[in-house]
């Protein structure tokens, strides 16, 4: 009776034309018994071997298709790099020929004026030096930031689930999160 059940089942979640709820298959199904806990942990295996069978497939054509984009990128730039020479060298002769046409695309080139660029994170800090030493004090800008590790070893969750602080003061604005179970299935 289980068996003919579990073939049942096996063959309805096999057809994909067939779309079962969770409630169609609650209804149908339920784990009573070892065998039954056996005959879905054997499903879940399955189904995770058959996924890393595609993954595998996945990562080779992956790893083909990264070492086809590399081989395209290198040819591009070789082809880019005449292309370029070739227009700077037809700019040079006529500084009005901003572009280039062929049927198959287009050469452009555009000229900017220097322009001042903000540096980055790295050299902030002397640039930030130097405004507050030469009276650029209004552009410079102090954040408070809390240190959160540090600060969070002095609260405590009560068991009327409120935060206090170290002096038993209630801390506002400080999320919970909810505990409960987690089950884990290890096939």
């Amino acid at each position: 009776m289980l068996a003919n059940k579990l073939e049942q089942l096996d063959e309805r979640l096999q057809d994909s034309s067939v779309e079962l709820t969770k409630e169609e298959v609650v209804e149908q199904f339920k784990i009573d018994g070892l065998d039954s806990a056996d005959w879905a942990l054997r499903k879940i295996s399955i189904n995770n071997k058959s996924l890393q069978e595609k993954e595998e497939l996945f990562a080779k054509y992956e790893q083909w298709i990264k070492e086809e984009r590399a081989k395209t990128e290198r040819d591009n730039s070789f082809f880019e790099y005449l292309l370029t020479d070739y227009h700077a060298r037809i700019l040079a002769e006529n500084p009005k020929q901003k572009s280039i046409s062929t049927p198959n695309g287009k050469i452009q080139s555009t000229t900017r004026k220097p322009a001042i660029v903000k540096p980055e994170k790295d050299g902030l800090p002397q640039l930030i030096e130097y405004a507050e030493h030469n009276n650029f004090n209004e552009f410079v800008e102090v954040k408070k930031e809390l240190k959160w590790t540090e600060f969070k070893k002095e609260l405590t969750l009560t068991n009327d689930l409120k935060v206090v602080d170290s002096n038993g003061q209630v801390v506002p604005n400080v999320p919970i999160s909810e505990g409960g179970t987690t089950f884990k299935i290890t096939t």
